[in-house]
């Protein structure tokens, strides 16, 4: 018999209440089919949409059952259409609500506000959706190259954790949002790997925190990385998305970790547990 889960009203908003969607996680059966009832969904960020998909991913693994989502909006099922939520083959996530066609999100020049649910699992993925980033990018922002560098260097940054050290396929999806004085690029990079304390205690066995520590030591400038090879670090991201006006939001396992300022970080633990490294990143172009 299936297990009947409401999606709560949160695919729009912050870390926080994502974590209303995930506290199910602590007394999900593992045997039982799991359907998804998105009724309450108004409307999904890039965060909200890599967390609904990771949450399928992870339910189909434990469970051996793809996960069906019924009761989807018109409006968000066009949108969730229009990042290829349902696309790949294999999926772990499938719904039998009707759709009309016409409804469908138009992907002219008109409509380039969104670069779609994509998969990283090599280094040539990492360079394709970069590449790919950059030039949607420039559409976004007007040819401001050193935005788009910035917001390039996170993307690679992120992406290439994933594919390093997660031992699991990452995705990745991009939105910007006008808001008149300024453009508001939010990127969502998501894996249910083996998370960052996992990752860290690999190459450091010694190492002894929680999950929000371990990511804070990351933001601190610790990788799992071997000897002086790497990338721009976690710290680096932080410091770009703050510099912007934006933000930084890291959850591992049962860890999160927020950076809204230079001067302002929120740490929590003890979360439900959730495989991986989900990563919510908000830059700011005023160009």
């Amino acid at each position: 018999m299936a297990i009947l889960l409401h999606v709560p009203d949160v695919l729009a908003s912050g870390p926080e209440p994502v974590e209303l969607l995930l506290s199910h996680l602590r007394d999900l059966p593992c045997e039982s089919p799991v359907t998804l009832a998105l009724d309450d969904v108004r409307f999904v960020y890039p965060y909200g949409a890599v967390m609904l998909l990771g949450l399928c991913h992870y339910l189909a693994r434990v469970t051996g059952y793809p996960v069906r989502l019924v009761g989807i909006r018109r409006e968000v099922h066009a949108y969730l259409r229009r990042i290829d939520f349902f696309e790949r083959e294999g999926t772990n996530e499938y719904t039998t609500d009707p759709f009309a066609e016409a409804a469908d999100f138009s992907r002219s020049s008109a409509s380039l506000g969104v670069l779609e649910l994509v998969w990283t699992t090599t280094p040539a993925d990492v360079y394709q959706v970069s590449g790919s980033a950059r030039r949607i990018l420039t559409y976004w922002l007007n040819g401001a190259s050193y935005d788009i560098d910035q917001v390039v260097t996170m993307l690679a940054e992120v992406c290439a954790n994933a594919v390093d050290h997660s031992h699991d396929a990452g995705f990745v999806m991009i939105q910007k949002y006008d808001h008149g004085h300024y453009v508001e690029v939010k990127l969502a990079i998501a894996d249910i790997g083996i998370g960052i304390r996992g990752s860290l205690v690999a190459a450091h066995p010694d190492l002894r925190d929680t999950c929000a520590g371990c990511i804070e030591r990351a933001l601190a400038g610790l990788s799992s990385r071997a000897g002086p090879r790497g990338g721009h670090g976690l710290g680096a991201i932080s410091r770009i998305a703050i510099a912007s006006g934006g933000s930084l939001q890291i959850r591992s396992e049962t860890g999160l970790v927020q950076v809204v300022s230079s001067a302002s970080v929120l740490a929590q633990d003890d979360l439900a547990f959730f495989p991986g490294t989900q990563v919510g990143i908000t830059f700011r172009s005023r160009t």
